[in-house]
């Protein structure tokens, strides 16, 4: 047993007890709720021990940045079978809700509800296992990719997807594929492989312990997709037969991504597809796709001077005047068009900090950067 510490650049300790198992890896979690937004760097460190002979990786570092920013997540599925609650679980853990964190604001709706909802009050639509989504759905789907906003597919989960439904003239013009039929692994599982480097994927291909939880899940079923041509695959089922498991499509603004599998763990349901849900390493992956969908790993924070600086600014967030906060206490404004779905700054010239914010009543959005 030893005690774990995490220091915060601002001076504040946090201390665990854990036992760690010899000649081996150990997971837990510090919760730590940060008082101010702003930018953090965090320690953590466990004490040297008696027969220990290397110390120099007793402790990590990492830098942090608490935001306001809450990104709006709708969830559609074709009625109440509980499969939308593990992504929503994943997304926002129910201990960020007793900690009164809101990363991710999230609704479920049905299909049914889908046309009394006002889409550009989100950021990613996720449509999970629907079977009969109505023509009406795909093309509003369609019009929030094209003005910026992201949607996130998923397919498996039960045998009664409607291909007559999936395969309308909108569909096909925001899917990045349409499924075919279910298949099954029936001799052996399959295991995800990933086909390209890309933001979703960065996280497993740099940490072993990540990869190796995402690569070892089971899969049992998956659909066959029929993929559009402008479309490209991040990932694949790999067994005694090769799948696309993972497309993308970049669509107008915006972007859609389809997994041709589960994201529950019901029995009868998604348990019978994979068992993804049940291992901590969804939580990741329902992240790391949540991040790219929304932008956040588009945003870079530091410039060189003189270099075009452009803010991509989520659908649910969007303004039409913004202010540019400059060094030297300037500040100058300027108008974010309705078709436009990011800022342009091409006159940072200056060495120091900015900080671009909604003006008048607007509030919300905020995004720092530095030259």
């Amino acid at each position: 047993l030893t005690t774990v510490t995490m220091k915060t650049s601002r001076g504040e300790t946090k201390t665990k007890d854990v036992r760690i198992a010899p000649m081996g890896r150990t997971y837990d979690a510090i919760t730590w709720k940060s008082d101010d937004i702003g930018d953090y760097t965090l320690t953590v460190s466990i004490p040297k021990h008696a027969d220990e002979t290397i110390a120099d990786n007793n402790s990590q570092t990492a830098p942090i940045a608490i935001r306001e920013e809450r990104l709006k997540v709708l969830v559609v599925e074709s009625y109440p079978r509980w499969e939308y609650r593990y992504l929503r679980n994943a997304l926002q853990p129910t201990e960020y809700d007793r900690l009164g964190i809101l990363h991710y604001e999230c609704k479920y709706v049905s299909t049914a509800q889908y046309g009394s909802v006002n889409v550009s009050d989100y950021d990613i639509i996720c449509i999970v296992n629907c079977a009969d989504p109505d023509a009406s759905m795909w093309s509003s789907l369609l019009k929030f990719a094209q003005s910026g906003g992201s949607v996130f597919v998923t397919l498996g989960g039960s045998f009664d997807l409607k291909s007559e439904s999936w395969w309308t003239s909108d569909s096909q013009r925001v899917l990045p594929a349409l499924p075919v039929v279910p298949i099954a692994f029936r001799d052996s599982p399959g295991y995800l492989r990933i086909e390209q480097g890309h933001p979703i994927t960065h996280r497993f291909e740099a940490d072993t312990d990540s990869r190796t939880a995402l690569f070892t899940i089971p899969f049992y079923w998956c659909w066959s997709l029929e993929a559009h041509n402008e479309s490209s695959t991040l990932m694949r089922f790999e067994g005694p037969k090769s799948y696309p498991a993972m497309v993308e499509r970049h669509v107008g603004e915006g972007r859609c991504l389809l997994f041709a599998s589960s994201v529950d763990y019901i029995r009868n349901g998604g348990a019978d597809w994979n068992e993804m849900a049940a291992e901590w390493i969804f939580v990741d992956f329902a992240e790391q796709v949540a991040s790219y969908l929304s932008g956040a790993n588009d945003q870079r924070h530091n410039f060189t001077v003189g270099e075009t600086v452009e803010v991509r600014v989520p659908a649910s967030q969007r303004f039409s005047d913004y202010l540019v906060a400059r060094p030297k206490f300037r500040q100058t404004s300027g108008t974010l068009e309705p078709d436009q779905t990011s800022v342009v700054v091409e006159d940072a010239k200056q060495i120091g900090s900015y900080q671009l914010r909604p003006g008048g009543n607007s509030d919300g959005f905020q995004y720092a950067f530095a030259m």
